[in-house]
C-alpha cells in the first residue's frame, strides 16, 4: 500500500507524544512528512509549498491564539487546499482545574473553520484525511458514494454501518452505487475504475485495491475524512472568514419599522421588542401582540385564536428557559381575563403577551454575541449536546446550512427538521446583529423547528443594547 511518489505532508505540531505518533503514521503509510513548529507557520509570508499542511494542536486553543492560527490557516487554504487541524479532547483530570467556557471552544473551532481548516477531533480520521488529500486531492463537497464489489469487504463494512445507523435511529448517506441525476462529489471504492468517470466525482481507493496510490483504512474513518475535506472546499469556494453586508437577502428587510423600534429601545429588547426587529429582518416569529388591559387582551386572542399563551411583557422579564411565567391553553375569553391578572399580578406587570401557540417541533436556542478577539459569533445549542455548534457572524449560506443541520429528528422515523428554514432563520438574524451596531447581544431563547415544509420560529426573544447617544 504505497502512495504517489509526491504524497507530501507538512507536519506543524509541538514536540509532544501524539504528534510523534502522528508523524510515524503518515510515515508508515508512504507519506513523506516535513515537520516544523506551529510558530514557524508565518501568517505575513504567501504560501509556496505544495505540501499539505497538517497540524495537530494540544487542546482548543483561546481565542486569541486561535485568531493567531488562523491567518496561518488562511495563506495555506488560498491555493484550495484547506490544512487538517486535529484538535485532541482533553483526557479527564480528576482534580478541578479552570477550563474555558464551551463557548470559546466552540468560537475558536468555528474561526479555524471559517479561514478554510478541516477540524478533527479524532487522530484516525485525521490520518485518513491526511492520505486522502497527500494521494488523492480534495473532494469538491461532501456528498459521497460507496461502489464495491458484492460480497467484498467494503460492500460487508457498508452493510454493517447501515444496520449500526438503524440501531441508532441514524441514517447512512452515501447511496451504494451512482446514478445519472445523483450529486457525488466523491466515492469510495474497492475496485478499479475501467473507464473515466463521467461523474466528475473523485474516487477513492478504499481497502485492498489495485491502484499506485495508497489506500484509505476503514470505511466510517474514510467516510468522516472525504466528508469533512469536501465540506472544507465548499467552504473555502464560498469566501474566506465571515460574510459581508452585501450578502444580506435585503430584500426581504423592512427597514423602516426596524429603525423605529429601534429608536425607542433603552439598554434592552424584551422579548416583544426584540421580535418586532427579528420580524423586520424576514425572521419568523410567533403572532402575538401586547394588551394592557383585559379587554385588549380579549381582542388579541381572538385574532390570534385560540387556544392561546400568555406571558408578562417587560424588558426585564426572565427568559422562558430562566423560569418566565407562561400560562398555556387558554381557550375562552374568561380564561383570558382571569390569566391576564394572575400573569399581571404574579411577575410584576402592567401588561401581557398574547400569542399563537407555538407548533410542535425540536426546539433549540440561538445566541449571538462577541468572542473577545474572534468577533460576533453565532451559537446553536441543542438539548444533550455540551458544546454549541458555532460559526462567524454573519454567516454565509454555508455555514447556515451546516449550522441547521445538527438539528436531527429525535427518533427513528421521524421526518427531517426543516433545514431550510432554520437556516433561513440564522442567516437572517446573523445579518441584524452584524449590521446593527447598538445590538450587543441578542438570545433566542426558545426557537422550534417543525418538519420538513412547516418552517422555523422564535418563541421567545431578547437584546441587548449599547445606550443611545444624546
Amino acid at each position: 500500500m504505497s502512495s504517489k511518489p509526491n504524497a507530501r505532508a507538512h507536519l506543524a505540531a509541538p514536540e509532544n507524544s501524539l504528534a510523534s505518533q502522528c508523524e510515524a503514521a503518515l510515515l508508515a503509510r508512504g507519506v513523506m512528512v516535513v515537520r516544523s513548529a506551529i510558530a514557524s507557520l508565518a501568517a505575513s509570508e504567501e504560501s509556496t509549498d505544495e505540501s499539505v499542511l497538517c497540524m495537530v494542536l494540544e487542546g482548543v486553543p483561546s481565542g486569541k491564539h486561535a485568531v493567531q492560527l488562523a491567518e496561518r490557516v488562511a495563506r495555506h487554504a488560498s491555493r484550495g487546499v484547506p490544512p487538517i487541524v486535529l484538535v485532541p479532547y482533553a483526557p479527564p483530570r480528576r482534580a478541578k482545574t479552570p477550563t474555558r467556557s464551551g463557548d470559546e471552544h466552540a468560537a475558536s473551532l468555528a474561526l479555524l473553520r471559517a479561514r478554510g481548516a478541516i477540524v478533527l477531533r479524532a487522530p484516525d480520521i485525521w490520518l485518513e484525511c491526511v492520505i486522502l488529500l497527500a494521494a488523492h486531492g480534495v473532494p469538491s463537497g461532501p456528498q459521497g458514494a460507496i461502489v464495491a464489489e458484492p460480497g467484498a469487504w467494503l460492500a460487508i463494512s457498508a452493510a454493517a454501518l447501515q444496520k449500526r445507523a438503524e440501531a441508532l435511529g441514524e441514517r447512512f448517506s452515501p447511496s451504494a452505487g451512482i446514478d445519472g441525476d445523483q450529486v457525488t462529489d466523491f466515492v469510495l471504492t474497492d475496485t478499479t475504475p475501467t473507464s473515466p468517470p463521467k461523474t466528475g466525482a473523485l474516487y477513492i481507493p478504499i481497502g485492498v485495491v489495485a491502484s499506485a496510490k495508497a489506500a484509505l483504512v476503514g470505511l466510517g474513518n474514510s467516510l468522516a475524512a472525504a466528508e469533512a475535506a469536501g465540506q472544507a472546499s465548499r467552504r473555502i469556494a464560498a469566501g474566506d472568514s465571515r460574510a459581508s453586508a452585501d450578502d444580506a437577502p435585503s430584500e426581504e428587510f423592512d427597514m423602516d419599522r426596524f429603525e423605529r423600534q429601534l429608536d425607542k429601545l433603552a439598554d434592552t429588547a424584551g422579548d416583544h421588542e426584540c421580535k418586532v426587529l427579528l420580524s423586520s429582518y424576514g425572521v419568523s416569529i410567533t403572532r402575538q401582540a401586547v394588551a394592557t388591559t383585559p379587554s385588549a387582551a380579549t381582542r388579541i386572542a381572538k385574532k390570534a385564536g385560540y387556544p392561546v399563551q400568555i406571558k408578562a411583557w417587560g424588558p426585564q422579564q426572565p427568559s422562558e428557559p430562566e423560569g418566565a411565567l407562561v400560562i398555556s391553553d387558554v381557550a375562552t375569553a374568561a380564561d383570558v381575563r382571569r390569566s391576564f391578572s394572575s400573569v399581571c399580578a404574579r411577575a410584576n406587570s402592567e401588561a401581557v403577551i398574547i400569542r399563537e401557540t407555538p407548533m410542535r417541533g425540536r426546539e433549540v436556542q440561538v445566541h449571538f454575541r462577541p468572542m473577545g478577539a474572534i468577533g460576533l459569533v453565532c451559537f446553536l445549542y441543542q438539548r444533550g449536546h455540551q458544546e454549541p455548534a458555532a460559526a462567524l457572524a454573519p454567516l454565509r449560506q454555508i455555514d447556515a446550512d451546516t449550522m441547521a443541520r445538527h438539528v436531527v429528528a429525535s427518533r427513528a422515523g421521524d421526518t427531517d427538521p426543516d433545514w431550510t428554514a432554520l437556516a433561513s432563520l440564522l442567516l437572517n438574524a446573523s445579518h441584524m446583529v452584524a449590521n446593527t451596531p447598538r445590538l450587543v447581544s441578542v438570545e433566542l431563547n426558545r426557537v422550534i423547528v417543525g418538519n420538513q415544509g412547516q418552517g422555523a420560529l422564535v418563541v421567545d426573544a431578547r437584546a441587548r443594547l449599547s445606550p443611545t447617544r444624546d
